[in-house]
């Protein structure tokens, strides 16, 4: 394998090996440098006109990319940590429009944490730093701990990263090379293109909606949820406009009332949400009597078969489900979008939009900007928004490039299971054209189904092409999880406490349905019967203002 990497620099061979030395980030500079002959350039327009031996004259490489990624967020470095492990020998490249490694995670605010066990989201044989975060099940690592973490893959995973924004992706007949070119991040005004040259190239950039770029409405001083950490300083005691319902908007809500924000909240549709026991109401006391009660999923009984699994829909009046947002609207039970949160986290944001929210489509809505600055929004009559912070998520790449393998499609229920074991497949048929077309072909359609069947095609797939691969992947997993977590014996299994102490459990986790399934119905109730001047005095008394008192279209 060779790799060929050419910037185009009017300025001439020094300010090219300038623009280098600055734009790109080695892992291991002895290991990776890129040199550069002085005999001259190659610039974009005369690359495709360029013989191959004439590229071999302008171009001398050093060390190879066999695989280069766009975007650096987890999927590509979970994937790229998979292929590690599978080839030591691997060098990978990077070119993201971000610097740093972690995609959404680098700017989510610093009281946002994982709504799932850390121990989950951990890659096999790379443990997080905390012993904790290992052997305590209801430690959800905070944003600052996740963002240390992608730092700790990408130190072990990236030979290159260069920082831009992709253009094209093309296929070098003479060279038998993929050539990614990108615009560098400071290009300037002469917008010099940048070239990277691979065998691979995978397309990790939030294609099918769980990432890529912030899905924004353009409203003037519009902050979305994911810059919300660059704003947070600024946002004290002021006047803002929460968009959205689902997890982000949670965090973000709790971030703007603690630092005494006056928060009215604009919501599309109820969102449902699901329960666990690591962080039910006793969950600290369940584990005073059982410490392993919450790693019961690392049993031995849990077998490599489970990713074939369907998360089916349960009752959403159960215990296990909590919902946000009016439930008495059917919306939530034509389109639900999980999720893992506290009881705490539901009975907050249920009273904050049953005082200060009002449901509808915010694209519906007229927003005006106002002679001070402000921003006013015809759902609030009479207000005026020193900000607005969207928590609509991410639209997503528009399209797959050409000459890509897609990563973003899911297999696990676990989001960072679903990247391994991603990179797993990928191992297994990257060299073969025929599979790259169908597992783009299937991972490119976009399906109409509710969350939880959005995965059975692609389940369908592994089945038929690749069941041994993700057999084998499944079951690096599970052993990971239970060498980390240290709670199994040498059987294999959670060590069983007394039965005294399994009665205090069954007794606890009673009162703990009864508390869940009281405030569900004391939820409905509200919504029902009471008004919103009832649960700001709820909110009040909870030491949360959000004044001035507002006048809502309900």
């Amino acid at each position: 394998m060779s790799l060929c990497a050419d910037f185009q620099d009017t300025h001439g061979n020094g300010d090219q090996l300038k623009s280098i030395e600055r734009l790109l980030t080695v892992n291991d500079a002895a290991d990776s440098q890129i040199r550069i002959t002085s005999e001259g350039s190659t610039y974009l327009d005369d690359l495709d006109n360029t013989h191959e031996d004439q590229v071999e004259n302008h171009l001398e490489v050093e060390k190879e990319f066999d695989i280069v990624f766009i975007g650096y967020g987890f999927t590509s470095l979970r994937i790229a940590w998979a292929l590690k492990r599978k080839d030591e020998s691997l060098k990978m490249a990077f070119v993201s429009k971000e610097e740093h490694a972690g995609g959404v995670w680098w700017d989510a605010a610093d009281n946002v944490k994982l709504h799932i066990p850390t121990y989950r989201y951990a890659l096999p044989g790379l443990p997080y730093d905390e012993p904790e975060a290992h052997t305590d099940s209801r430690h959800q690592a905070s944003s600052e701990q996740v963002r240390q973490y992608a730092g700790k893959i990408a130190g072990r995973v990236v030979s290159a990263h260069f920082v831009g924004e992709v253009t094209s992706v093309a296929l070098e007949e003479k060279l038998k090379l993929k050539k990614v070119t990108y615009i560098p991040r400071d290009a300037g005004l002469h917008g010099h293109r940048g070239h990277i040259f691979g065998w691979h190239v995978v397309q990790a950039t939030g294609f099918d909606g769980y990432g890529g770029n912030p899905q924004v409405l353009g409203i003037p001083v519009e902050v979305h949820s994911s810059q919300l950490r660059q704003h947070a300083e600024s946002l004290h005691g002021k006047r803002v406009l929460l968009v959205g319902s689902g997890k982000s908007s949670i965090d973000a809500c709790r971030l703007l009332t603690h630092q005494r924000n006056s928060v009215r909240c604009l919501y599309r549709s109820p969102t449902a949400y699901t329960r666990r026991s690591f962080n039910s109401p006793f969950s600290s006391l369940v584990m005073f009597f059982h410490p392993h009660r919450h790693f019961t999923m690392l049993s031995a009984e849990v077998t490599a078969e489970d990713w074939k699994k369907e998360c089916e829909l349960e009752d959403l009046d159960s215990w296990d489900w909590y919902i946000v947002g009016n439930p008495n609207c059917k919306k939530v039970r034509e389109k639900t979008r999980g999720g893992i949160i506290t009881l705490s986290d539901a009975v907050f944001m249920n009273l904050m939009l049953h005082a200060y929210g009002v449901q509808g489509d915010a694209n519906s809505f007229k927003y005006s900007r106002n002679s001070d600055g402000t921003v006013s929004c015809d759902a609030f009559p009479g207000e005026h928004f020193d900000c607005v912070v969207s928590c609509t998520g991410y639209k997503g790449t528009p399209q797959l490039l050409p000459h890509c393998i897609n990563a973003t499609t899911p297999i696990s229920d676990t989001h960072m299971h679903q990247a391994h074991m991603t990179g797993c497949l990928l191992h297994s048929f990257m060299d073969d054209e025929e599979k790259v077309a169908s597992w783009n072909a299937l991972a490119s359609h976009r399906f109409e189904y509710q969350w939880h069947q959005r995965y059975a095609h692609v389940r369908q797939w592994c089945s038929k092409h690749a069941h041994d691969v993700i057999i084998e992947s499944r079951m690096e997993l599970n052993q990971s999880m239970r060498s980390e977590c240290r709670v199994l014996n040498k059987q294999g299994r959670v060590d069983v406490p007394p039965w005294y102490s399994l009665m205090m459990v069954a007794a606890l986790e009673k009162v703990e349905q009864v508390i869940i399934s009281s405030c569900k119905a004391g939820i409905r109730l509200m919504w029902l019967a009471a008004p919103p001047s009832f649960t700001r005095t709820l909110l009040r008394l909870a030491g949360i203002h959000s004044s001035p008192e507002t006048r809502c279209l309900r």
